[in-house]
């Protein structure tokens, strides 16, 4: 092999002893084992890789070539078979749902551009946390209902089941793309029917004034702990850490709440929220496209109460720039605010009332006092009338108005 030398082209010597076997001399002068050979399922001239030199001698790749040739005569074709051994392999590498995610899910995921594919991933391991270790092939339809019907039986809604079993669907459908999986073992799986209009939680005007009285509280209390810390310091001689004004924020769950009260923001667009984004000047909210769940930018006004609550979160902090929210811990964007919520919550003695309840108490509120539903669906940033339709009966003076005819 060694008298082999590159000619800055691709040359070939085919083999007297043994029929199809060619030594390969790339331009740079990689010398190669192929055997050439006809397809006996579609009958077309194809050529198999056996190996490069420097791995293989020349009498062990002849006879490899002798060996495949056999397998040519016995009706193999060489490089179907040599790609349904690598896509086997990829099946089995990534046959349980763990392994799936972990090395497809979440490329594509990103490819797609979804918010937050680590928020997602971290969802689909908590709910199904059992199959994890679980063929996908063996996640049946039986397998799933049996599931369910154990969550039902626990009080888990019917909704939450539902969206959980859309999250594996999802990943399922994708092993399909993949063809990882020949078809999706639950795609026969209905969705559990119910109230198409789920209730609208929308806070009470006494609840109201009781969680705005507990946040007031909760504000005041952390700003007495700062001045004690900072009277502790001093009498130490320590550096004093920033302190709050009186009638400030103890931190940043007021105007959060604040926010997402009066503007409908999603917790999680509050959470990314930039300066940038906002104009307190103008009183507006931009929420980037690429930020909301619709995909599409929208502007939001803001009501003095917001605006008024930003201004002071401002002038806190003494920021004008990046986030608005930043976690007192990494600097960077806040996971959520669900502990101190709860204990908000708690104070207030609200119950069955999530965060993500705010934004139906702005859209409530605003058809109750007579806001047109399209209007509020611009604002909300829905995609579809249909979703705003849920607080259409809030508005119960257009009901009358249609009943009023029989008056006539």
């Amino acid at each position: 092999m060694a008298s082999l030398k590159p000619t800055g082209k691709i040359y070939k010597i085919y083999d007297s002893e043994q029929t199809g076997f060619i030594v390969r001399v790339s331009a740079t002068g990689t010398v190669s084992y192929d055997l050439r050979y006809r397809s006996p399922v579609d009958h077309k001239d194809k050529t198999y890789t056996i190996g490069r030199a420097n791995r293989l001698a020349l009498a062990q790749a002849r006879k490899i070539a002798k060996q495949k040739a056999g397998e040519v005569a016995a009706g193999l074709d060489l490089n179907l078979a040599k790609r349904q051994s690598i896509a086997d392999a990829e099946k089995q590498k990534a046959s349980t749902l763990r392994a799936f995610i972990d090395q497809h899910y979440k490329a594509h995921l990103i490819s797609k551009q979804a918010r937050d594919p680590d928020l997602i991933l971290r969802d689909i391991r908590a709910k199904w946390a059992c199959e994890l270790d679980m063929n996908l092939s063996d996640l049946s339809i039986g397998h799933v209902e049996a599931r369910r019907n154990r969550r039902l039986e626990a009080g888990i809604k019917f909704s939450t089941v539902n969206r959980d079993e859309a999250l594996l669907r999802a990943v399922l459908n994708v092993a399909v793309e993949k063809k990882l999986l020949d078809y999706n073992p639950i795609a026969g799986l209905k969705e559990i029917r119910g109230n198409k209009k789920p209730k609208t939680r929308y806070l009470s005007e006494s609840e109201q004034k009781r969680l705005l009285a507990a946040l007031r509280e909760r504000d005041d209390r952390l700003i007495a702990e700062r001045d004690s810390h900072n009277q502790w310091r001093s009498e130490r001689g320590y550096e004093l850490v920033p302190s709050i004004p009186a009638g400030g924020f103890g931190d940043h769950l007021s105007p959060i709440v604040l926010l997402c009260m009066y503007s409908g923001l999603r917790r999680g667009e509050a959470l990314s929220l930039e300066w940038s984004e906002l104009d307190l000047q103008s009183k507006f909210v931009t929420v980037i496209g690429e930020k909301a769940k619709s995909k599409s930018t929208r502007h939001v006004p803001l009501p003095t109460k917001a605006v008024d609550a930003l201004k002071q979160w401002a002038s806190q902090t003494g920021e004008r720039e990046g986030l608005v929210f930043k976690s007192p811990v990494t600097g960077g964007q806040l996971d959520n605010v669900r502990k101190s919520w709860g204990a908000v919550l708690k104070a207030a003695k609200i119950d069955n009332f999530r965060f993500h309840d705010l934004r139906h108490h702005y859209a409530s509120t605003l058809v109750m006092r007579g806001v047109n539903i399209y209007t509020v669906k611009g604002l909300l940033g829905h995609s579809d009338i249909k979703l705003t339709e849920r607080y259409a009966h809030l508005a119960p003076e257009h009901y009358s108005a249609a009943v009023a005819v029989l008056d006539d």
